[in-house]
């Protein structure tokens, strides 16, 4: 986890979506925080609901925007200038249909998960190109 200070668990908020693929990013997170005995509480200054805690010796915080994943940058952007995450400094998760289960991987330019998210990005001002962003996988 070198330089990783946010991890970014990306779905889509509601129990019409609880189950769904979406929700493979606030599954991630769940998972870190249940491992590593992190607290995720609401957090509505952030639209979103966030936790911070040690992981293997480094301060790491959690954040599960709860907004849709397409509108994600209105809960990110805010929480990192807040908290002065720089934008290399965090891992953002998300679902994908094309890879095996269990498998995760770095976010390539191209691609419909990168162009919503660069849409979102630009949207919100989140000016860098450095983002780490994992794939991942959709069904167990």
């Amino acid at each position: 986890m070198a330089n990783i200070s946010l991890i970014v668990g990306l779905g889509n908020p509601g129990k019409e979506y609880a189950q769904t693929r979406h929700n493979a990013g606030f599954w991630f997170v769940e998972r870190i925080a249940d491992k590593y005995g992190i607290t995720l509480k609401n957090d509505p200054k952030f639209h979103g609901i966030s936790g911070r805690g040690n992981i293997e010796g480094q301060d790491v915080r959690l954040l599960l925007p709860t907004t849709f994943m397409n509108l994600s940058g209105k809960s990110v952007v805010p929480f990192c200038k807040f908290y002065q995450v720089a934008p290399e400094a965090m891992l953002i998760a998300h679902d994908e249909l094309d890879m095996y289960p269990r498998v995760s991987r770095p976010l390539r330019r191209g691609g419909d998960a990168y162009r919503d998210w660069e849409t979102d990005r630009k949207s919100t001002r989140l000016n860098s190109s450095h983002l780490k962003l994992s794939r991942m996988p959709s069904s167990a």
